[in-house]
């Protein structure tokens, strides 16, 4: 399949972007959507009603929200890997602890960038995740309609 398992995870990052419902989704609810407690906290600091570093623990709190569930979906195609110890590895490296240790340098060193690419991050991970979601693909969905109800369909001889 590929080499290791940063080639496997960079196809499957490459993968669903051919999709116009999988840009819908990400785009309209995953970035718009679960974001509006930074764009509510970024309005608010230009209103003057509280400080920046609100806008940057809404930030890390996002980010931390969308990265761990995502990394169950990632654990969940263990079966279909390859490179089932990298996956394990790595995911519980790359997917797991930078994250949270980004979130806590953050807060150390008081720096707002490191949450800018916690939310990167998490952006990134969530499409490997979701990366063959048939329920964010159209035409794949559309199969999965037809399958399960010829396989129900014949079942009623």
């Amino acid at each position: 399949m590929s080499d290791n398992i940063f080639k496997e995870w960079y196809e499957q990052f490459k993968k669903p972007w051919s999709s116009l419902s999988f840009w819908g989704y990400f785009i309209g609810f995953i970035v718009l959507v679960g974001s509006m407690g930074i764009f509510f906290s970024i309005y608010h600091f230009f209103q003057g009603t509280n400080e920046s570093w609100s806008i940057v623990e809404n930030m890390i709190t996002y980010s931390i929200a969308l990265t761990m569930p995502a990394c169950v979906l990632v654990f969940e195609s263990f079966p279909k890997s390859s490179k089932k110890v990298s996956l394990i590895v790595f995911t519980l490296l790359l997917f797991v602890l930078l994250p949270l240790v980004l979130s806590l340098l953050t807060y150390v060193f008081h720096c707002a960038l490191l949450a800018g690419f916690c939310v990167i991050l998490s952006w990134c991970i969530w499409v490997i995740a979701n990366h063959n979601n048939v329920d964010l693909h159209d035409d794949a969905y559309e199969d999965s309609i037809k399958k399960n109800a010829k396989n129900n369909s014949s079942n009623w001889d």
